[in-house]
């Protein structure tokens, strides 16, 4: 998998993403019903892998009121997607490649989300998580 590639393409279609991902939109609602059930509001740190335009994002910000909030995408660009709830001071911008990046946070978070069609969770970042949840 070229992850530079994948980086490449996203900040291609920055501009289009938003008003046609709605398919993302209706997944992002029906998770966020079942996250509320299982996860009290407010909570405290949350870690969402692959926030891409931040869809998710402002959902988990509004339902969950985490205390901190830090989102992740291998396209830095995603960061710009994402300015107006980045102005929050609970709200964190961490760009790079997840199952490499060594993050000053994981050992303090408190629930990893990943990106509403996320298909399949990578073997290195699933080896990551679950050493700190230990």
């Amino acid at each position: 998998m070229n992850k530079r590639l994948i980086a490449e393409r996203f900040s291609k279609a920055i501009t289009t993403y938003p008003k046609e991902a709605n398919v993302q939109r209706q997944i992002a609602d029906k998770m966020i019903h079942l996250l509320t059930e299982h996860i009290p509001s407010p909570c405290s740190k949350v870690i969402e892998f692959g926030c891409g335009t931040g869809i998710y994002s402002r959902m988990l910000l509004q339902a969950l009121r985490p205390e901190e909030l830090f989102l992740n995408d291998l396209c830095p660009d995603m960061k710009y997607c994402c300015e107006d709830i980045l102005r929050k001071e609970q709200v964190s911008f961490l760009p790079g490649d997840a199952e490499i990046s060594l993050f000053p946070y994981w050992k303090h978070i408190d629930n990893f989300l990943f990106r509403v069609a996320m298909v399949r969770i990578s073997r290195k970042l699933f080896q990551k998580m679950q050493c700190f949840a230990q």
